[in-house]
């Protein structure tokens, strides 16, 4: 179960990084 919340968490982090990105890309 650590394994796997610590995979969702990754996940989690690298939607938001790509949604950060997504919207930076539109700042510009």
């Amino acid at each position: 179960m650590g394994v796997r919340t610590y995979v969702d968490s990754r996940e989690t982090l690298s939607a938001k990084a790509i949604g950060t990105l997504k919207q930076v890309d539109v700042a510009k």
